[in-house]
């Protein structure tokens, strides 16, 4: 009785566990997807500035008036500031993400881990219940091994016992 709860206690345990594991596993891919679809939006909007950045430097060229040259070298500056911006963001992300995959490993490798002992624990105990069934079984067996035998003088000590009431009853009529 004691083996059945033992499992039953795992398997709930494992359960829960998987449970968690699942829930886990969803918050990291959502986790993921968000980081990525925030890394391509950075990603673009790097290569917009970059964009940005080369028309601002051809025009820069193209045009001769020094105010015009000063603006745009101000306006190019600044688009590289926020491009540098931009890339530590999408170095930031790109290390969260890295981070957030290598926590779903780790959290793979526990549930391996988990439901290997789970799966020993759960071994471990179904021996033990089948080890018990056997030798209850082999005791079983003495007993009715034993037992055979007292069964005839029983059976002949019932027919005497019957016989004697018989003739005791015969007698007092």
């Amino acid at each position: 009785m004691q083996s059945d709860e033992e499992i039953s206690t795992l398997v709930n345990n494992e359960k829960h566990l998987q449970a968690e594991v699942q829930r886990l596993r969803a918050h990291l891919l959502t986790s993921e997807e968000s980081f990525t679809q925030e890394i391509l939006e950075l990603d673009q909007k790097v290569q917009q500035l970059e964009h940005a950045l080369q028309l601002s430097e051809l025009a820069k060229t193209v045009t001769s008036t020094e105010q015009v040259e000063q603006a745009k070298a101000a306006a190019a500056r600044q688009l590289e500031e926020q491009i540098a911006g931009l890339e530590v963001v999408l170095g930031n992300k790109t290390s969260e993400l890295a981070n957030a995959q290598t926590a779903v490993a780790n959290l793979q490798e526990v549930l391996d881990q988990l439901q290997a002992e789970h799966q020993h624990q759960l071994n471990q105990a179904t021996e033990s219940a089948a080890s018990a069934v056997a030798k209850i079984r082999e005791e079983l067996k003495l007993v009715q091994q034993r037992e055979q035998p007292l069964r005839v003088p029983v059976n002949k000590l019932q027919f005497i016992d019957n016989y004697i009431i018989g003739n005791n009853s015969d007698a007092g009529a």
